[in-house]
């Protein structure tokens, strides 16, 4: 599966320059065509799977012990540099540009996600688990909705 959250404006473009490869007269099997991705598709392209789950694994792994708080800022700043660039270079399609959208709303997913994980966010005075799973819920359902 493409990472790449395939919008109608890009259906559009791909369509174009297929079409572009193509001669008049020309026999054989017609361009391929890319159709924009399903909500579900672009529900799930756009949270950065892979990188919460190695924050979820990173936190497990930090939970034994006691460790500095500080450590556990420092994996969350780490992973919120990797999440975008992580989605960059996934969502990378050489005929298209850039999926900037889908760029921001990976790191923005992240850091909710994140949140919602609690941890080091639990030290924060302002930490509310209901505001967090609130946070999950819009994050995950209004990108695809509005991002087509």
């Amino acid at each position: 599966m493409l990472r790449r959250v395939i919008t109608v404006q890009d259906a559009k473009l791909l369509s174009q320059k297929y079409a572009s490869f193509s001669t008049p007269g020309m026999k054989g099997p017609a361009p391929p065509t890319m159709p924009p991705d399903d909500l579900p598709s672009r529900v799930i392209k756009y949270i950065p799977g892979e990188i919460v789950a190695l924050y979820l694994a990173c936190l497990g792994i930090l939970s034994v012990g006691e460790v500095p708080t500080s450590i556990y800022w420092l994996v969350f700043g780490v992973l919120l540099i990797i999440a975008p660039l992580y989605t960059w270079r996934l969502s990378q399609y050489s005929m298209l540009p850039t999926a900037l959208a889908q760029i921001v709303v990976a790191a923005i997913a992240f850091v909710v996600w994140a949140y919602a994980l609690g941890m080091p966010f639990t030290l924060l005075g302002w930490y509310n688990p209901a505001v967090a799973s609130v946070l999950v819920l819009l994050c995950t359902g209004i990108p695809p909705l509005f991002l087509k």
